[in-house]
């Protein structure tokens, strides 16, 4: 009754008028007889002759006044009754399921029976509406032809429900050979449900914590064919031992929604409804009844049972339309347009509010209906058709057909109207899903495949076609899709293809792999994403999926590939050449962190350790902290290098006051920002040392210098007087032997001309060093600009005599030399001993060939002198510009011009090269600094 006041039901109306005691003695009766029915196993019966008093009306309560929800609602109470009962009757599994399954068998049977009856009652409430029905109708009564053709009509929504109601009757006829077989041939699914991995699930945790732990280590130990079959398998070994998680797909809502329900109702669910997809992809509707196994506080084991409810659902769904007149309209027509049966909720308030009380209305009344007035009347006029047609906010699908007496004359019209404004609004965001889906797919280019055959022809879009290079009207199959794939990537796509095809891959397909385009002939790479679908026994009936040119994304990722193989390979030469430096070499962030250094701080934190991280007073300490700050900030601030040197004292690491050279470097960013500071230090204890003594040392050989030059210039200036007067005195004795007639000896003669030539080599030599004492003293002529190729002819004039003697031929090629700015007195010296030296030190073999060549660039005017003469070893080159050092002997020298030519171009600011190879001849070139005039030409 409370149930009936809720959903306000007929039942409601006639105890609406009686004591709440007689409403219980009533209901009492009823539960007493109901009970002892049972008792004596005459419930069948009963319920029959309960049905019969129904339909005869001999009931207390008026047969209008009971509907099927009324009898469903009485069912579920009765049935909880005895359910309630069940745990108290036994605890044996088995028979406790029978019992349930009797007990549902019992109010199947008896829903089965309610609804015929209530189809019967039905039946005579319109048979004895249609007796006072206007002549006009009685005319179409008469039509027995018109009269079935208008209850196809009627009907037409209830062909599945009395096509599900006799299969359910056979089913109740077989229900006793079932109840035998139950456990292996149940109609419904049973099963029992263990814990894995834990002792059981304690109920005073919280409910989705309770959930989760099922969910999770729920697994199924029991269960029947049918249970495993209801979820898509063919074999109880295919269920057993699996997880729940992996049997039960919930599709509508989430397994918490389900278990909670479970948990909340004290671990025994009854009743409940759940959409599930099994194993085939299907979804079904189950009616689940679940009774847990509690123990020492905690949840062991369930069991329960599971009743596949798709078609009743789908019937119920159609019969629910009929019975509270919802979703559907259902009228006739009379020959003259009015309306003589009309049922209907969202029917107009014009047909059921009509003022004149005769409940009919004609067509042209329904002024803001004119679409379904029109319909109508195509159908008065003998048409039948169907039509979508919209009646206010909803989209109906009307079915109007004619109604013909026996003379085939139209004497009505019947219409059928299906409220399908769900579906037009689910089609309606199909079709607008299928639009975003496709502008999807195109915008990341991706190719559709759908394959039901895999030796048979696929279906590719044209772009899947495309990324094989393929035209868009090729055929394509298996063999035309493997021959696509590189050679090389082959075997393995086809493994991967057939192993998703066996099943055996856990995931769907997503393979990678190399094409040649079979008409472009361009290598592409590609991948492939899909999914099959299996049978019951595990045979694939479809494989869909898509596929994706990703040959840029393959160049991007070698590209990165390489990148990073290179930063690698740069990280690891950074590391190798920082480490090898001897120096402390780190990088500190803004905030004064470290995050790198190199090994040369192992010297400082030898025992392991950790820098990385570190702020710069952690590492040079507190106390030395404010003088590296205040670089370290100057360098960030002013984004320029900061050297300074600090005392390092470490005894316990070797550094007694060491002192380090410190240089912070900004790392400078492309906006400007300092990113980081890279530090240095280098130790230069050593080499502090090292300028100590060299500057000591330098000190030391300036005087030695001085001394020396001191010595060439009192040497050149104190011997010229003594060999000038022994000249004189060898030179007045001859003349005196001469006059007093005094005859010499060839022997004597011999020893006059060797002191002359003794004499004669040692004025070239005091010559040689006055030269050397005015360059060491700085005794140079003014510089001027000079023209270089009038001081080589005057030079090459002075020694014309020693040209011939030599035989040698002089090639100048100075045209366009420009003027040097030099000492004259200097450039001439130096053009003289290069000429002597390669006049002196010719080859005997050939004759002697000396080219001199003038060239320009942008710092020297660069004069070259080229010999085909004896040429020296490569080795002793260095040796040849060392004072008084001759590489030959067989020629006269004092080995002293060579060190004249390279002191003067070292006074100023140039230099010399020299080639040489022994046998071939040297060159010689001297590089005379330009001046700004140069310059500017």
């Amino acid at each position: 009754m409370e149930a009936s006041q809720d959903n306000q039901l007929p039942l409601l109306k006639f105890f609406k008028k009686h004591t709440l005691e007689e409403k219980f003695n009533i209901t009492k009766r009823y539960i007493v007889e109901y009970l002892q029915n049972f008792i004596e196993g005459t419930a069948v019966d009963g319920i029959i002759a309960g049905l019969e008093e129904w339909k005869e009306d001999k009931l207390v309560i008026p047969r209008t006044g009971v509907s099927p929800v009324d009898m469903a609602l009485l069912e579920k109470g009765r049935k909880s009754i005895l359910l309630k009962f069940l745990p108290l009757y036994t605890k044996n599994l088995k028979k406790a399921l029978e019992i349930v399954n009797e007990i549902e068998n019992f109010y199947s049977f008896q829903s089965v029976k309610a609804i015929e009856y209530f189809s019967d009652i039905q039946n005579e409430e319109i048979l004895r509406k249609n007796q006072e029905l206007t002549h006009a109708y009685e005319q179409l009564k008469e039509s027995n032809e018109e009269l079935v053709r208008t209850e196809e009509l009627l009907k037409e929504s209830n062909d599945n429900l009395e096509d599900i109601i006799r299969a359910r009757t056979a089913q109740i006829l077989e229900s006793e050979e079932r109840y035998k077989a139950f456990i292996n041939q149940s109609s419904e699914g049973i099963w029992r449900l263990e814990l894995n991995g834990i002792d059981g699930i304690p109920v005073d945790l919280p409910v989705a914590k309770q959930i989760e732990l099922l969910y999770s280590f729920g697994y199924f130990a029991e269960c029947n064919v049918r249970m495993a079959k209801m979820h898509g398998y063919e074999d109880v070994s295919a269920v057993l031992d699996k997880k729940l998680q992996d049997i039960m797909s919930f599709a509508n809502f989430s397994p918490y929604g389900y278990f909670n329900s479970f948990i909340e109702s004290g671990y025994n669910l009854t009743d409940a409804e759940s959409l599930e997809i099994n194993n085939e992809g299907r979804i079904v509707y189950i009616l689940n009844n679940i009774q847990g196994v509690v123990e020492n506080g905690k949840l062991v084991r369930a069991w329960g049972t599971q009743r596949d409810i798709t078609d009743e659902k789908n019937t119920e769904e159609r019969l629910r339309y009929v019975v509270n007149n919802a979703p559907i309209i259902i009228w006739s027509l009379d020959k003259a347009g009015n309306v003589v049966l009309a049922e209907g909720n969202t029917l107009m308030p014009d047909i059921r509010d009509n003022e004149n009380g005769s409940g009919k209305i004609s067509l042209k009344e329904l002024k803001y209906l004119p679409e379904l007035s029109a319909s109508a009347m195509r159908a008065l006029e003998g048409e039948a058709f169907a039509k979508i047609i919209k009646i206010g906010d909803k989209s109906f699908e009307a079915h109007f057909s004619p109604l013909k007496d026996y003379m085939g004359k139209v004497t009505g019209a019947v219409n059928v109207a299906i409220d399908i404004t769900d579906r037009v609004t689910i089609e309606k965001k199909l079709l607008e899903s299928e639009d975003r889906l496709r502008l999807s797919i195109e915008a990341a280019d991706l190719g559709i495949w759908d394959i039901t055959d895999l030796s048979g022809e696929f279906v590719w879009d044209e772009r899947s076609k495309r990324f094989f290079g393929l035209s868009k009207n090729a055929k394509v199959n298996y063999e035309v899709f493997l021959n696509g794939i590189y050679l090389e990537d082959r075997a393995y796509v086809k493994s991967a293809i057939e192993a998703t095809l066996r099943g055996e891959r856990k995931d769907d397909i997503d393979v990678e792999f190399r094409t040649i385009g079979y008409e472009d002939r361009l290598l592409r790479w590609i991948r492939i994403r899909g999914k099959v679908f299996f049978k019951g026994k595990g045979e694939p009936f479809r494989f869909i999926g898509t596929s994706q040119d990703i040959t840029n994304k393959k160049v991007q990722e070698n590209e990165l590939k390489t990148l990073a193989d290179k930063l690698s390979e740069s990280q690891y030469r950074l590391n190798l050449i920082t480490n090898a430096v001897p120096a402390f070499i780190s990088y500190i962030t803004p905030d004064k962190k470290y995050i790198f250094t190199n090994n040369y701080y192992k010297r400082l934190f030898p025992h392991g350790e950790v820098i990385i991280g570190k702020s710069i007073s952690d590492v040079v300490g507190v106390e030395n902290s404010a003088i590296f700050y205040a670089h370290f900030e100057k360098a960030i601030r002013e984004k320029r290098n900061i050297t300074f040197d600090y005392v390092l004292n470490k005894e316990e690491v070797g550094f007694n006051n060491s002192n380090i050279r410190i240089t912070y470097i900004p790392d400078i960013d492309e906006n400007g920002k300092v990113r980081g500071v890279v530090a240095m230090g280098l130790d230069i204890t050593e080499s502090i040392r090292y300028e100590r003594d060299l500057e000591k040392k330098n000190k030391e050989l300036s005087k030695i210098n001085n001394d020396l030059d001191n010595f060439i210039y009192t040497a050149s200036h104190d011997l010229k007087a003594p060999v000038t007067n022994i000249e004189g005195l060898v030179s007045s004795l001859v003349e005196t032997l001469e006059e007093s007639n005094c005859t010499l000896s060839e022997e004597t003669k011999l020893v006059v001309s060797l002191i002359k030539d003794s004499v004669g080599r040692f004025q070239v030599t005091i010559k040689d060093l006055s030269e050397i004492g005015k360059i060491q003293k700085n005794f140079v002529e003014d510089v001027s600009y000079i023209n270089v190729k009038e001081i080589i002819e005057e030079t090459e004039l002075s020694i014309e005599n020693k040209i011939q003697e030599a035989n040698a031929e002089i090639v100048l090629d100075i045209n366009d030399c420009p003027s040097i700015s030099f000492s004259r007195s200097n450039f001439r010296s130096v053009v003289y001993n290069l000429l002597t030296n390669a006049l002196k030190y010719r080859s005997p073999e050939r004759k002697s060939r000396i080219t001199i060549k003038c060239t320009v660039d942008r710092d020297y005017s660069i004069l070259e002198f080229k010999d085909n003469g004896l040429g020296m070893k490569e080795h002793l080159k260095s040796r040849i510009f060392q004072m008084f050092k001759r590489l030959h002997d067989h020629v006269e020298g004092t080995g002293v011009g060579l060190y004249l030519v390279k002191k003067i171009i070292d006074n100023s600011g140039g230099k010399i090269e020299v080639e040489t190879k022994e046998g071939e001849g040297s060159v010689f070139r001297i590089f005379f600094r330009n001046s700004p005039y140069i310059l500017s030409v």
